[in-house]
């Protein structure tokens, strides 16, 4: 990026040197949560570390554009500044004059009337926990966010009259990627008298192939009924099968329950949650390890980010979905100890049509130290 350095005024350059810091304090999420709403931070980037201790409880001006430029000039810092700088001092001008006269501005912005809802699926936009501040709210999916107020911003360009969008977001010569986010941010906060932003996780099964016949699954059902006389005490969980297992059958007829199959995954359907398995899935998982040796029930009430209060299984709770049982192969008279392993063992997939499939099978194994004497 093009820069020049050049002199401004005959004082003593301040040499200080402060300790900069990676992290985003509460202190410094204070300063713009309002007075009747608290924040917790979920992710954040800056294009330059922090100065530890001139930000968080320490006290600066609040417009940390001024408090920069200010605290140079009074304590005699050389002082640095951008061409992104100053153009979002501008758009961040454009946004308030924009929101305070929205009515105003309206037929020359827009075509629609009160505020437009813009969806932008976020499914691929995904990362990894890792990619987050240690500190950082883990309670919603990770997401990047760059990416995803850019593609906002696309939205938003293809649905004005007027295209505000460009003029606010187009890079300079030198724009990073975090001040392009802060560019597309700045362009949102401009429209949002027109316009409410959604970001969904959309996730869903395309299509299903389901493998067995209606008799087949009529012959579930009668066997689950005749566990229930068996294990009367297992009903609570055996009774909610019943249902599962007649919607399967009449899939197998033909009559697919879509509304049902879309509930897979979430309980409310439409989408899956990050870290819990909360549709009727986890119905068939009636128990997990409680980590002490013995199991628990698996579905448990969990608080979740945006739904409140639901049912289902943290996916940190499952264990592996396989039996485990011990037997002796007596070979001539000498007894070695093994073991049976069966059960799904793994993912599929089908060559054919890219479906993925539960892969069953059987193993067996001897346990470490244990092998044939005459091996």
């Amino acid at each position: 990026m093009a820069s020049t350095t050049f002199a401004v005024a005959k004082v003593d350059v301040c040499a200080k040197k402060h300790v900069e810091t990676e992290e985003l304090s509460q202190a410094d999420l204070n300063r713009w949560s309002g007075k009747t709403q608290a924040l917790s931070l979920e992710n954040f980037q800056t294009n330059y570390l922090l100065a530890n201790d001139l930000n968080g409880k320490n006290h600066r001006i609040e417009n940390a554009f001024v408090a920069t430029v200010y605290k140079a000039y009074c304590e005699h810092y050389p002082l640095e500044i951008s061409v992104e700088d100053i153009w979002v001092c501008i758009g961040q001008g454009i946004s308030i004059h924009l929101n305070q006269n929205a009515e105003k501005y309206r037929t020359l912005m827009v075509s629609h009337e009160d505020k437009k809802t813009l969806e932008l699926a976020v499914d691929s936009l995904w990362i990894p926990d890792s990619a987050r501040p240690k500190n950082g709210n883990k309670s919603v999916p990770a997401i990047d966010w760059s990416a995803a107020v850019r593609q906002m911003g696309q939205m938003i360009r293809n649905d004005m009259k007027t295209d505000l969008a460009t003029l606010l977001t187009t890079p300079f010569s030198g724009t990073t990627p975090v001040e392009q986010a802060v560019f597309d941010c700045t362009l949102m906060d401009s429209v949002k008298s027109y316009y409410d932003f959604r970001f969904s996780l959309c996730c869903g099964i395309p299509q299903v192939t389901l493998r067995g016949s209606p008799a087949d699954f009529q012959q579930v059902i009668d066997r689950i009924n005749q566990l229930r006389t068996i294990f009367i005490d297992f009903n609570w969980w055996l009774d909610t099968l019943l249902p599962h297992v007649k919607e399967l059958k009449a899939s197998a007829e033909g009559k697919p329950n879509i509304d049902w199959w879309q509930k897979i995954c979430h309980s409310v359907g439409g989408g899956s949650d990050i870290s819990m398995l909360a549709g009727w899935l986890a119905d068939f998982v009636p128990y997990t390890s409680d980590g002490k040796g013995g199991y628990r029930v698996a579905r448990r009430d969990h608080h979740h980010y945006c739904q409140g209060l639901i049912n289902g299984i943290e996916f940190s709770d499952f264990n592996e979905s396989v039996t485990q049982t011990d037997f002796v192969l007596d070979n001539n008279g000498h007894e070695i100890k093994m073991k049976l392993i069966a059960g799904f063992l793994g993912i599929g997939q089908n060559s054919k049509t890219g479906a993925l499939r539960p892969c069953l099978g059987w193993a067996t194994a001897l346990p470490s130290g244990e092998v044939p004497i005459n091996a």
